[in-house]
Formats: structure tokens, C-alpha cells, sequence
């Protein structure tokens, strides 16, 4: 069980990351296509 909490915070890191990243480049895509 060592390490778990660290595994959880790391995949709950990587999670919020990505979501920012993705929320970017989606409204990105949509400022272009409106622009």
C-alpha cells in the first residue's frame, strides 16, 4: 500500500492538467473558426 496516496495525487495531477490543456485548445479552435 506505499505509495498509493502518492499514485492517487499524481493521476489526479495529471487528470487537471490535461483537462486545462484540452479547455485551451478547445477554445482556441473555436476563436479561430470565429474569427
Amino acid at each position: 500500500m506505499l505509495g498509493l496516496e502518492s499514485l492517487l495525487i499524481l493521476c489526479a495531477y495529471i487528470l487537471s492538467i490535461t483537462s486545462c490543456g484540452l479547455c485551451v485548445i478547445y477554445g482556441i479552435k473555436n476563436w479561430n473558426e470565429n474569427n
